[in-house]
């Protein structure tokens, strides 16, 4: 009788098992699984701009909520971007080395140039040496 004690024991411990098993898969968990999102487009230009000590109400940036506009005023006037810190600006978006370099080596009589890379695309053109504009946008 013992073994036969035993025997229903251990079947109603398998059941209860088995139901609770299946019980706890059936179940919907109310809790969502957190989601990555990305930062929006004016988050990383502000750092980026900030990372080169520029803000966007500065004389030659102008900051919108899908692009980004970097100029140097005509003719030597000092307020504006240079070449460097428009670089820099590039660089803290991520644009690739070799695109960087083609901007560093761009001139007036490079015309316009575009690249795009992880989600962005510039497109810059000289007026002469030193004066420039550059268009950073948001690519979807």
């Amino acid at each position: 009788m013992r073994a036969s004690r035993c025997a229903a024991i251990a079947a109603l411990t398998a059941v209860a098992l088995a139901t609770t098993g299946c019980a706890a898969m059936t179940q919907t968990s109310t809790r969502q699984a957190p989601r990555a999102t990305a930062p929006s487009m004016s988050a990383v230009v502000s750092k980026a701009l900030g990372s080169c000590n520029l803000s966007s109400t500065q004389p030659g940036v102008i900051a919108g909520a899908r692009a980004l506009h970097l100029e140097t005023p005509v003719s030597g006037h000092p307020t504006g971007v240079d070449r460097a810190t428009a670089g820099c600006v590039l660089d803290a978006l991520g644009m690739p080395t070799s695109d960087r370099k083609l901007f560093a080596a761009s001139g007036a009589t490079g015309g316009s140039q575009t690249v795009a890379w992880d989600g962005f695309s510039a497109t810059w053109s000289f007026r002469d040496s030193l004066t420039f504009d550059v268009d950073v946008y948001a690519v979807a």
